[in-house]
């Protein structure tokens, strides 16, 4: 006669937990899982302490790269090693653990060591005193040249003094300004721009040269619009170019002509808008200092 099994006043088994569940993973007995957690522990704090020990003035990144991957690294050894070991049926020795921690912190310092390392300073150019190379680099013409193109030469400047901005100005008037760092070679030149019909800044009509004296200081004689022009708005510019433009602008047809661009090298350095006055022209309609 059979007896059938019954489960009223049994208690149900508890699945293993923590540490023990990961052992029961893995197939590891108590003590090697106790074996396993603080030798992986060791590794990875002898690690840490390796790397700053040895590399602590080197690159941030790299140190903490470096001893993240090689804690990890050691963790997985030793837990592969425990594997190993149970399946041979014996527990991880102490000695092992020990050859472990050893192998995986000296290599973490090593590893960390060339990682961290900063790059090599590149030579520079600086000698020390006494050093003939010095004093031939310093007067070699090579040298001289890197010197002047590391400081960009001061930017050419030119303003009106007179006439102020929107200030009204008889049609025969003088203009007056200030100009410095203009380059060897290039020529200033006054500009009068006529209005369009809409009143907007229209074709360029040259004047004359400028010449600034020691101190950069200029006048010269404009002659602004025509007879029925009272009223209208006017622009005077000081251009800036070089010798071989002003040669081919300082022509008659330039003088009496009006024309939409400059020459391609021509650089604008002021400009100042007035409205043009009474018509002061004597009786052949040409402002002084102008010519037919």
């Amino acid at each position: 006669m059979s007896q059938s099994g019954g489960t009223g006043g049994s208690a149900t088994p508890q699945g293993p937990s923590g540490w023990s569940w990961l052992g029961a993973k893995l197939g590891l007995r108590p003590a090697e899982v106790t074996w396993f957690v603080v030798v992986t522990a060791v590794v990875a704090g002898l690690s840490g302490i390796a790397q700053f020990v040895g590399p602590f003035t080197h690159s941030g990144i790299a140190l903490i790269v470096t001893t993240v991957l090689v804690a990890l690294g050691g963790a997985l050894v030793v837990g592969v090693a425990a594997v190993v070991f149970h399946r041979w049926h014996k527990p991880v020795p102490l000695g092992a653990a020990l050859i472990f921690v050893i192998v995986i912190a000296g290599g973490s310092g090593v590893v960390g060591h060339f990682v961290g390392r900063p790059a090599p300073a590149k030579p520079t150019a600086t000698s020390l005193p006494g050093d003939p190379s010095s004093a031939s680099s310093a007067s070699s013409p090579s040298a001289s040249v890197t010197s002047a193109s590391q400081t960009p030469p001061p930017k050419p400047v030119a303003s009106f003094s007179a006439p102020s901005l929107n200030a009204t100005i008889l049609r025969c008037s003088n203009a007056s300004g200030t100009s410095k760092n203009i380059p060897q070679g290039q020529v200033l030149w006054i500009v009068v721009r006529s209005p369009k019909d809409d009143d907007t800044p229209g074709p360029f009509w040259l004047t004359s040269r400028l010449t600034p004296n020691t101190a950069g200081a200029w006048t010269q004689p404009v002659s602004v619009g025509d007879h029925p022009d009272t009223g209208r708005p006017y622009w005077l510019d000081v251009w800036m170019m070089s010798d071989s433009s002003s040669a081919q602008v300082d022509k008659s047809d330039y003088k009496t002509q009006q024309w939409r661009s400059m020459p391609a090298d021509a650089t604008l350095l002021s400009e100042t808008r007035v409205v043009r006055g009474d018509d002061n022209a004597p009786s052949n309609n040409i402002c002084p200092g102008f010519s037919s």
